[in-house]
This record gives structure tokens, C-alpha cells and sequence, in this order.
């Protein structure tokens, strides 16, 4: 079973659904929230964490304390999408930095690394974005597979474990713009 770990301060259930929506066929999911971290995560087989109306540099990241935690110790494969992605990389080293302005919208991104989580998939594929901040550096321990000539640092995975962090929202996807969903079902593949 897969957690889906919310990290919506209010019970906003669409952008979780749309994840437990692309996840319906390929595996079981329970979703908790991020207050509830680290002491329920040993019975998964693998995390989802999800992106926040939060912004990491404006937040109160005290309330967030177990799931930063959780991030460095992690022992089940992981997908950190948005916020969550930026609080991935934090957890490890690296800067997040403000951006001129919002990027929201389908945006296209550049696939600089082979890797199994974009399997299938050309060299450029077009995502939603939906963010003000950005990763400011590679956290150590990681490398860069996924970038864009506005947010340099789209994806990363750790470099031992199976740990990746999207800047981007591959749970918001349409039929034009499908990528997303094929990003999910790749890593669920990486678990079975």
C-alpha cells in the first residue's frame, strides 16, 4: 500500500484525489496527513508526498518537523511532488529561492537524464507547474534528470535510494498534456 501524504494545511481533497485518482489502478493508497508523520510510515511500501498551498520560505516549517525528518531518513520509495519536492531538497542541503513570478500553467521540460521514471517519454515533455519557488542547487547526494529554462532543477532523484523529487504536478494531467500520469505509473513500475 502507498501513502499519500497530504500536506494541505485545510482539507482541500482535489489536488490529493487527482493523486489517489492516477494511483486507482495500479495500487492501494491511504492518505494521511503530514502531522501525522513519521509514526505511521513503516506499514507503506511507498510515499507520495504531495505539493501545499504553503510556501517553504514563508511557512512554519515546525509543523512540518516529522515529515522533514521522515525525508532524510526515508527507507520506502518516494515521490515528492511541488512543495514537497522543495522540502526534499532543503532536508538535504539546498537553497529554495523566490522566483520573479508565478509559474502556473503547461509547461514544457527537458529530460537531461535517462532514468526509469521517465520511461517512454521523449526528450521534452510538457507538465503543470504551479509554483513561486524554486530549488536553488543539486541537494548532495542527488543528481539532476529533469530541467527547464525557468526552474533549472524540475526533477531529482537520490543517487542510493528511491527517492525522487518534481517540482512539477504529474497528478495534474490531460489527455493532451498526459505526461504526468505516465511519470506516476513509471515509479509505481520502480515498486512492484
Amino acid at each position: 500500500m502507498i501513502a499519500i501524504v497530504d500536506n494541505y494545511s485545510k482539507n482541500r481533497m482535489k489536488p490529493i484525489r487527482r493523486i489517489k485518482d492516477a494511483l486507482t489502478d495500479l495500487h492501494r493508497s491511504h492518505v494521511i496527513k503530514y502531522y501525522e508523520l513519521p509514526k505511521v510510515i513503516k506499514k507503506y511500501d511507498a510515499l507520495i508526498l504531495s505539493g501545499s498551498k504553503s510556501h517553504i520560505e514563508e511557512s512554519n516549517l515546525a509543523g512540518y518537523q516529522g515529515e522533514y525528518e521522515l525525508i532524510r531518513e526515508v527507507g520506502v520509495p518516494t515521490l515528492a511532488i511541488c512543495f514537497s519536492h522543495q522540502l526534499l531538497c532543503r532536508a538535504y542541503g539546498s537553497p529554495i529561492v523566490k522566483m520573479n513570478k508565478k509559474r502556473a500553467g503547461y509547461f514544457p521540460i527537458k529530460l537531461i537524464r535517462q532514468d526509469l521514471i521517465f520511461d517512454g517519454m521523449k526528450e521534452e515533455i510538457v507538465v503543470r507547474e504551479n509554483h513561486m519557488y524554486r530549488v536553488g542547487a543539486v541537494p548532495e547526494g542527488f543528481e539532476l534528470i529533469a530541467s527547464s529554462e525557468i526552474c533549472p532543477i524540475e526533477a531529482v532523484k537520490h543517487r542510493r535510494k528511491l527517492v525522487y523529487g518534481v517540482q512539477f504536478h504529474p497528478e495534474n494531467c490531460t489527455q493532451e498534456f498526459s505526461h504526468g500520469k505516465k511519470v506516476i505509473e513509471n515509479f509505481l513500475r520502480q515498486i512492484r
